[in-house]
């Protein structure tokens, strides 16, 4: 089933609301026009006729090698797939013989020492070595796999928005009203004995059929998409650092961080 890529509008719910206060909230990051620095990174680099035609897939995995292992031998036939590079963070464990020294000659092994979901994101492939990373990645989760012509139809699609994440797996933002009691301490300050109940408006992450029906979305996942090469890099060095730590204490949240 050749699922059709998806195209995303800007988000208004992110930068627009989320990122002020996550820079103002930041300790590392507090200083004047810190906003403004954010939303005036680099141009993104140029695609050349190479990053046109190949693309580089950047696997995430942990504890998975047998699933790994069919999704490098399933990848590797792509034409299009110029490498594989495996996000390898488990420091206890190296990865068998069949996938560090993989068959196609495609694959190589990105060792990070910790484990966290930013970790795919961080890129440590040496600029000069043979790992080079094409401009154009595909996020890849490593129990993921669809055809090498729906990948391309998405990469191809990619290459004209090379500004955007383009994905398989579109999701939305909901906002629902849910009701706050003041506390006991709140009511001895107000010198009250009527619980209050009160109304607030709280974002939520909407389901995949909260999507579909409404047509609609906010972002694409990060588990199938395509993405600029430098994204990982500002996403590394610019990502507001309580935004950064959620992502990494949570062990979730990255599609939402790379949004920004």
């Amino acid at each position: 089933d050749q699922q059709q890529p998806l195209v995303p509008q800007s988000e208004q719910f992110s930068q627009r609301k989320l990122l002020p206060s996550l820079i103002a909230n930041s300790p590392k990051q507090n200083e004047p026009n810190v906003l403004n620095q954010w939303q005036s990174l680099p141009p993104l680099s140029p695609l050349t006729e190479h990053d046109k035609t190949y693309y580089t897939i950047r696997i995430n995995t942990f504890h998975r090698s047998e699933q790994l292992l069919v999704s490098l031998n399933h990848h590797a036939k792509c034409p299009g797939v110029q490498q594989i590079v495996v996000i390898w963070c488990d420091s206890q464990d190296p990865p068998p013989e069949e996938i560090a020294l993989h068959y196609s000659g495609k694959v190589l092994i990105e060792y990070h020492e910790e484990n966290t979901l930013n970790e795919r994101f961080r890129v440590l492939i040496p600029e000069d070595g043979n790992g080079r990373l094409t401009k154009g990645v595909l996020s890849l989760d490593d129990d993921l796999l669809r055809p090498c012509e729906a990948l391309d139809a998405g990469f191809f699609k990619w290459t004209r928005n090379y500004d955007r994440i383009v994905g398989y797996d579109p999701r939305t933002h909901v906002v629902s009203k849910k009701k706050s009691n003041i506390t006991g301490k709140e009511m001895m300050e107000h010198e009250t004995s009527v619980i209050k109940e009160e109304e607030e408006e709280v974002w939520e992450y909407g389901f995949k059929s909260q999507t579909l029906s409404a047509n609609s979305y906010s972002m694409v996942l990060l588990r199938s998409a395509f993405l600029h090469v430098d994204y990982l890099d500002y996403y590394t060095e610019f990502a507001p650092r309580p935004m950064y730590d959620a992502v990494s204490h949570n062990f979730n949240c990255e599609d939402i961080a790379m949004s920004f």
